[in-house]
């Protein structure tokens, strides 16, 4: 599968701002710029030690190496008051974007896997940043929009965490 710039772009789930008074490559919070930069609200939830449900495929043996977050649509009004978890505000450059499909072996990280070759894990991760992206955006249908799914950052420039 090829990672032509123009099929990326056209998954994109949100439209540059058009009527923005900003430069042409910025964009408002959690909106995909022209450029195809980003700057988001996240949340992302610290569990290093993670235990995978008996009998549940959530893909991980292909996943790429990453910090996992979703994007805090609300920034941060919802926060969820306990230690593990972190939001804060963060900016990618060249963001890969991917449709979600599903979480197993067989959605968004097979995908991904594919079309580095069959890489996963941290070699995936390496793959990925020498190809020039910085982070894996995924979307998915909701009500008739598409939305942020799954996000795995691999070297986004943190703004600073709230």
């Amino acid at each position: 599968m090829g990672m032509g710039k123009t099929v990326v772009k056209n998954a994109r789930p949100r439209k540059s701002m058009e009527n923005s008074t900003k430069n042409s490559t910025e964009s408002k919070l959690n909106e995909i710029a022209e450029d195809g930069s980003i700057t988001m609200s996240y949340v992302h939830i610290h569990n290093a030690k993670q235990q995978i449900v008996p009998g549940m495929d959530f893909g991980q043996k292909l996943e790429p190496a990453g910090e996992y977050m979703n994007m805090d649509t609300s920034n941060g009004k919802y926060k969820v008051d306990q230690p593990n978890y972190e939001y804060g505000v963060i900016h990618f450059d060249n963001p890969l974007i991917l449709e979600h499909k599903n979480t197993g072996s067989t959605g968004w990280k097979k995908d991904l896997s594919d079309m580095f070759g069959g890489k996963t894990g941290k070699a995936l991760s390496n793959a990925i940043t020498k190809a020039g992206y910085d982070a894996v955006m995924t979307y998915e249908y909701w009500k008739g929009n598409k939305e942020w799914s799954e996000i795995v950052n691999l070297k986004g420039k943190k703004k600073g965490k709230n």
